[in-house]
């Protein structure tokens, strides 16, 4: 017998089981405050959703990443998440934040060309394994990213 097959065997005897068995448990409905935010940074989508009851005795906080399949890589997709998140700020009223956003938007963009030079060479490097020198056009792009 192989894993696969005992894995069929054993599910199917839990299904067996459990099929006689209903479960309908429901939450009781608690009064309290709802919030939920949503973003989007290097690693893609997120939303978070906090409950906390009228007497502060309950608090829940739930985090969700949408997305972490699709991590941000080019320079453009950077500038798009940098851009929503300057909109957020700017939609919440959060002109320190929007101001910093604002700021690393426009140093991208004036770095972009310096970077696309810097990852070809980076790419040269590795494919020569030179790495020492591929560490230092690394830290390179990573100071121009920031």
């Amino acid at each position: 017998m192989n894993k696969r097959d005992l894995f069929k065997m054993i599910n199917s005897t839990f299904d067996d089981i459990f099929s006689r068995y209903e479960y309908n448990y429901k939450l009781p409905k608690m009064d309290g405050e709802t919030k939920s935010e949503s973003g989007i940074d290097e690693t893609g989508q997120w939303s978070k959703t906090s409950y906390t009851s009228k007497d502060g005795s309950i608090t829940y906080t739930s985090f969700v990443r949408l997305g972490d399949d699709y991590p941000v890589n080019s320079k453009q997709d950077k500038i798009e998440v940098l851009k929503q998140e300057l909109q957020n700020a700017i939609e919440k009223q959060e002109f320190e934040k929007a101001a910093e956003f604002r700021d690393r938007i426009k140093l991208l963009e004036k770095n972009s060309q310096t970077i696309n030079e810097l990852k070809n060479e980076l790419r040269v490097l590795v494919e020569n394994q030179e790495f020492e020198k591929a560490a230092k056009v690394r830290d390179k792009i990573k100071e121009l990213e920031k």
